[in-house]
C-alpha cells in the first residue's frame, strides 16, 4: 500500500517501473523529480540539495547503505588499528598524568613510542 498525497503523480518509465513524482522541481535548473528519477541524472549542483531525500533513498535501495564502506587492504587495516590504539593510550596517559599517576603515565608513554616505531617500520 502506497501513501501518496494529492500532488504525487504516478509515472511509468520505459521498463514499466513505477516512478513517483511529487512535483518537486529544482529552482535553479528546473529539473523535475520525475525527470531525475527517469534519467538518474541531475541538472545542476543544487539538485543534490533539492532531491537529497530521493537520492539517499535511491542509494539505500541499490546498495543497502548510505555510507560507502569500500574495501581496505589488510596492511592498511593494521595501520588504522595501531593509530586507534595510540590515540586510546594517549588519552589514558593524559588521564594518568592529570591524576598525578606518573608511573602509569610513563609506562603508557613507552607503549605509545613502541607502537609509533611499528608504524614507522611499516612505512619502509
Amino acid at each position: 500500500m502506497f501513501n501518496l498525497n494529492e500532488d504525487t503523480r504516478i509515472i511509468f518509465d520505459e521498463k514499466q517501473d513505477l516512478i513517483f513524482d511529487n512535483g518537486k522541481v529544482c529552482p535553479k535548473c528546473k529539473t523535475s523529480l520525475g525527470e531525475f528519477l527517469r534519467s538518474g541524472v541531475v541538472g545542476c549542483a543544487n539538485c543534490y540539495k533539492v532531491f537529497e531525500v530521493e537520492i539517499k533513498d535511491m542509494i539505500f535501495r541499490k546498495q543497502g547503505a548510505i555510507n560507502h564502506v569500500g574495501k581496505v587492504s589488510s596492511k592498511h587495516i593494521s595501520k588504522i588499528k595501531i593509530k586507534e590504539k595510540i590515540k586510546e593510550l594517549e588519552e589514558q596517559k593524559n588521564q594518568a598524568a592529570e591524576n598525578e599517576n606518573y608511573i602509569v603515565a610513563e609506562a603508557l608513554k613507552n607503549q605509545i613510542e613502541k607502537l609509533k616505531g611499528e608504524l614507522d617500520n611499516e612505512r619502509l
